[in-house]
């Protein structure tokens, strides 16, 4: 499904998604070539408006709080957890780091982070997604 916005972005943001990945766009800053602005990944990916990176988990079943945190040196307000084709509920451990440090943590399949991630890095939000592969 593609998810893109109609305005220019100066941003990180996600143009579509599939059931193996997600297509970003990239800040025009980024893209050697301005018409290649779209970068397709199917690994599980860290995403905030100015980053992206791979992250290392790779299964919701494999999911630890260390997994979780290392978002927090972004200092999102928001983290949007894409657990991949449905939603999922981890431990109380799991996400008790993020809570004691005040962030909220919303959890959502991965396509449901995809677009929910536009909607908030559009409005400013300090947002973080972490997201499992779409198939995961």
């Amino acid at each position: 499904m593609q998810v893109s916005l109609d305005k220019e972005l100066h941003l990180y943001a996600i143009h579509a998604y599939d059931e193996t990945g997600i297509t970003l766009i990239l800040p025009p800053h980024l893209a050697v070539d301005p018409s290649q602005r779209r970068l397709y990944v199917e690994h599980s990916l860290i995403l905030s408006p100015h980053i992206h990176k791979e992250w290392q988990a790779k299964s919701f079943d494999g999911l630890k709080a260390e997994h979780l945190t290392v978002c927090l040196e972004y200092k999102p307000e928001v983290v949007l957890l894409g657990c991949g084709a449905t939603m999922h509920f981890p431990g109380e451990e799991v996400l008790a780091p993020l809570y004691r440090q005040g962030v909220g943590v919303e959890l959502m399949s991965t396509a449901a982070a995809c677009r929910t991630f536009n909607i908030l890095a559009n409005e400013g939000r300090d947002v973080v997604a972490l997201m499992l592969p779409p198939n995961a």
